[in-house]
């Protein structure tokens, strides 16, 4: 009687890729690095330059630009990630502006994956919803922080100079973020998909 031997196939089943590559890792350290920076200029050199009327939101054009580069799902996380730089950072709007970040991250990128990719117009076009939606933003906390509020000083002596501010740096992050996109694509072409942070 002829018994066939058992066979233990080690190694046989399928691969699974692993959870965190080393091209999550350099995009990781590289977005960082970005919003680090952002957050930086905007809480010392913008605030202590006393020939700026108003601040702006570096942090918030950083995400957007992130988003528009990487996509969706990492825009929405560079824009938690930037709510964790705004919340330490504090002043107006602490509570609102990290929601902001992250729905700014996450509809950029869904958007400029499916309607207009990133170029120079599609960025121009974006960023003036978002500078808008920014000021209103700025308009709510004064209108709940102040007593009193003349809405036409505001408007003149905040919001517009906040949103001009933020509209014309906004096009540093654009250009710093294209020049991540050049040093990360060499390692995100070798792959057949795109990986997120997560």
């Amino acid at each position: 009687m002829n018994r066939e031997p058992i066979r233990a196939e080690l190694g046989s089943g399928s691969a699974h890729p692993p959870l965190i590559c080393s091209q999550d890792i350099v995009r990781g350290v590289l977005c960082f690095i970005l919003l680090f920076l952002s957050a930086v200029c905007q809480s010392s050199f913008f605030t202590a330059a006393g020939f700026f009327k108003a601040t702006p939101d570096l942090l918030l054009c950083t995400v957007a630009a992130l988003a528009l580069t990487l996509g969706e799902k990492n825009g929405s996380i560079c824009g938690i990630a930037a709510g964790v730089f705004s919340s330490a950072l504090g002043g107006r709007g602490t509570l609102l502006l990290p929601v902001l970040y992250f729905f700014v991250g996450y509809i950029l990128g869904l958007v400029g994956r499916k309607v207009f990719r990133r170029n120079i117009l599609s960025w121009t076009v974006y960023m003036i919803p978002v500078t808008l939606f920014r000021s209103m933003i700025s308009l709510g906390y004064v209108m709940y922080s102040e007593n009193s509020v003349i809405l036409p000083d505001v408007i003149s002596g905040l919001l517009v100079p906040e949103a001009l501010m933020t509209f014309f740096f906004s096009f540093i992050p654009y250009f710093a973020s294209g020049i991540f996109l050049k040093i990360y694509r060499p390692a995100r072409n070798g792959d057949a998909q795109t990986h997120d942070l997560t």
